[in-house]
């Protein structure tokens, strides 16, 4: 399958979550410039494949706006081994999502019953299960990938002869081992050959 055809997919699973998710969201209380998960939650989980259609997305910014991303991400990049919880680069002065209509799947998947704050969200079970189930299926689209902070996996990304061998079907974990190592990234492949996916209680959840 090509690189485009994936990305197509990747949105029909994000709207397919979004159709089977509904009759689990008619209490959760997020709503615009409640930013608790892209502050606090840690890590904000992107594949590689996701990565790509970020970066498709500033592409079409003006060149201003691309600059003050790439700082953003950059400054992300730099601060994130030191502090486990830091700021989205994309979230704005207003507590906004400046990257919404293309947000990876870790950010939509989140929904909170109660307001959040340092507890976490209070996620329903059958809600959390579905959004792990999601989560293999992007594994599995994104195979030859790699997933992990958000930051980390753009910063990969915007290596040109990684994103060429990546976008070719070559890029060999074998070539990332002390990147992988250090930035505690996630062999798509791997994790699915061990039938492993995020562990349920991460998150506070309800019954």
């Amino acid at each position: 399958m090509s690189v485009g055809a994936k990305k197509k997919k990747l949105f029909r699973i994000y709207k397919e979550f979004a159709k089977d998710a509904r009759k689990y969201t008619k209490n959760i209380v997020c709503k615009p410039g409640c930013a608790d998960c892209c502050i606090d939650v840690g890590s904000i989980d992107v594949t590689t494949l996701e990565g790509l259609v970020i970066l498709d997305y500033l592409k079409t910014l003006t060149p201003p706006k691309q600059t003050f991303f790439q700082d953003q991400i950059k400054r992300n990049f730099e601060e994130k081994p030191r502090h486990r919880r830091l700021r989205c680069p994309f979230l704005n002065e207003r507590n906004i999502c400046s990257i919404y209509k293309v947000r990876p799947f870790s950010c939509r998947k989140l929904f909170s019953v109660e307001t959040c704050g340092e507890k976490g969200p209070v996620i329903p079970r059958a809600l959390w299960e579905l959004g792990e189930k999601t989560v293999q299926k992007i594994y599995q689209l994104d195979d030859s990938g790699f997933s992990g902070h958000i930051s980390y996996i753009l910063m990969l990304l915007y290596n040109h002869k990684l994103r060429k061998s990546y976008l070719s079907g070559e890029l060999s974990p074998s070539q990332l081992m002390d990147v992988i190592r250090k930035y505690n990234l996630i062999v798509n492949r791997e994790m699915l050959k061990k039938q492993k996916i995020l562990k349920l209680g991460t998150f506070r959840s309800t019954p």
